[in-house]
């Protein structure tokens, strides 16, 4: 039996920023929504988005990575991708302590 078997990483644990935002336009018709990984400046290209999800997103009803993962998927596949590298050397770092 494999005592690392369903070992997991938190993704609060490490260091990947994951910043979102949602912005109307100036006469608050059209919404947006922008985000940012790993502290880039510039950040992804902004999406639009009704005003309804907008308001959703802003009252906490809908998390912000569920958020990420539904209008930014391709970033979310490579730090899901990073997640499960990083675990992989972690694990193989705690075989190597306690063998």
């Amino acid at each position: 039996m494999d005592p690392f078997d369903g070992f997991d990483i938190d993704i609060q644990s490490f260091d990947i920023q994951r910043l979102v935002s949602v912005y109307p336009d100036k006469d608050g018709i059209n919404w947006w929504t922008k985000a940012w990984f790993n502290g880039k400046k510039r950040g992804e290209r902004a999406v639009e988005i009704n005003r309804e999800l907008a308001i959703r997103f802003i009252h906490d009803s809908i998390g912000k990575d569920e958020w990420l993962e539904e209008y930014y998927p391709r970033q979310m596949e490579v730090l899901h991708a990073a997640l499960a590298q990083t675990r992989e050397q972690v694990i193989k770092q705690l075989r190597q302590t306690f063998t």
